[in-house]
């Protein structure tokens, strides 16, 4: 019989694999790191088994290939299937991954109604941990490392882009006051990631908060994330709405 570090992987333990690759910064995957060790016990394998896996991902990752990072190179036909679709349809994978996730901690049957209401929520979380993680639980504007003040922030709205929604690239890590700003176009980025800042929120350089944590940062470049670099398009369009604001 197989051990579990050599028995085969199953198509819905890899979609699981995929989604809970995507929430870890490349750094912690490692057989020892707590999340590592949960999920293995869960899938039935051990937590090498389950590193091995992550990095065979990371191999499949363009933007590690980028930074030097190569990952381990044995990454199978049905790795690269699971990379593939998630990279075409980010919505449908990531609840795929936790239907398969679901039937392990539930294996009983339950009738779709049941899983679909709590669809907009997984979305959400899962949205959160990935662009989270990109960043490294940082601020990309002021570097604020403190999780429960961090907003994983729609480039392009959530309500009127939803093809969009679960695009990491739709997404930025901003604390929550610039989160606030960036939805209400007060500010935006050029096209090298450097913080442009709308003429209504220049108005208030004689309040001394806002001259210095916001407006002292104009031009001040994004700390760009580890992977999911977001996409020029949507920067563009945010970036037309910030220009449309400030000249109203």
């Amino acid at each position: 019989m197989a051990s579990a570090q050599n028995q085969p992987w199953e198509m819905d333990q890899l979609r699981i694999a995929c989604a809970f690759y995507f929430t870890l910064p490349f750094g912690r995957m490692h057989k020892s790191n707590p999340e590592i060790v949960h999920l293995a016990g869960l899938l039935g394998r051990t937590p090498s088994s389950l590193a091995m896996k992550l990095a065979q991902f990371a191999s499949l990752d363009p933007e590690h290939r980028a930074r030097g990072i190569r990952g381990l190179s044995n990454a199978s036909r049905m790795d690269n299937i699971v990379w593939t679709e998630f990279q075409s349809n980010w919505a449908e994978s990531l609840l795929a991954s936790q239907v398969a996730r679901d039937q392990i901690l539930n294996p009983i049957d339950r009738p779709t109604e049941d899983i679909r209401p709590t669809k907009i929520r997984l979305e959400q979380a899962t949205f959160r941990k990935i662009v989270l993680a990109a960043y490294r639980s940082q601020c990309c504007i002021t570097g604020n490392p403190v999780p429960e003040l961090l907003i994983a922030s729609h480039i392009l709205p959530w309500s009127e882009h939803p093809d969009q929604r679960l695009d990491p690239r739709n997404g930025l890590c901003l604390s929550a006051e610039f989160d606030k700003a960036f939805d209400n176009h007060l500010i935006s980025f050029d096209e090298q990631f450097k913080l442009l800042i709308n003429p209504k929120l220049k108005r208030h350089k004689s309040s001394a908060y806002i001259s210095e944590h916001i407006l002292n940062r104009e031009g001040t470049e994004m700390r760009l994330p580890e992977r999911f670099t977001p996409e020029p398009a949507y920067m563009a369009q945010h970036r037309q709405l910030w220009l449309a604001d400030g000249s109203s």
